[in-house]
């Protein structure tokens, strides 16, 4: 039910849940989101990445669970390919921000890398030998966040790759 540490078999993500016990299964505000973070938490663990969590996910109550996975699982799972390309001496960490208000939504996904970002239609190419199938998770997060007038902005630089995220909440009743 999992490639490369990845979850495909969405009926499978219980099982995992359990195998964390109480005291591993995160609690942000979202259960979408606590399994998708508990899930990542658990396989930067296991990978030696430092996973820095700073998050209030009360206020995405307004999104559709689907959209949630899309954003976080795919932008969590591109940081930790990230990490796993960087050189030994290089410290690997991940940086999670989530907050929000009555009239905004914010995330902000943070990690380090190395080398060099080519770009395709306004987003970072895909760095896997076949190239045919990959490159997609940015595409997910892109079409969630559009399906509520938000914006993606991203940024690379001094050795730090980030994307922001900005949803208005207004959208959430026109949205579904």
């Amino acid at each position: 039910s999992s490639i490369d540490g990845k979850i495909t078999d969405m009926a499978a993500i219980p099982a995992h849940i359990a195998s964390f016990g109480e005291e591993q299964f995160l609690q942000t505000g979202n259960e979408v989101l606590d399994t998708v973070l508990s899930l990542s938490a658990q396989r930067c663990r296991d990978l030696d990445i430092r996973l820095v969590l700073f998050v209030d996910a009360q206020c995405m109550d307004f999104m559709r669970p689907g959209d949630i996975v899309a954003i976080a699982s795919n932008a969590l799972d591109n940081a930790v390919e990230a990490q796993m390309r960087l050189p030994e001496q290089v410290a690997r960490e991940i940086m999670v921000r989530i907050h929000g208000d009555e009239h905004w939504l914010y995330l902000h996904f943070e990690n380090t890398f190395a080398g060099e970002i080519k770009w395709r239609d306004g987003l970072p190419a895909t760095n896997k030998e076949n190239a045919q199938g990959h490159g997609l998770g940015l595409k997910s997060i892109r079409a969630a966040i559009e399906r509520y007038e938000g914006t993606l902005q991203i940024e690379a630089r001094d050795g730090r790759f980030a994307l922001n995220i900005l949803i208005p909440r207004e959208m959430a009743g026109s949205s579904n």
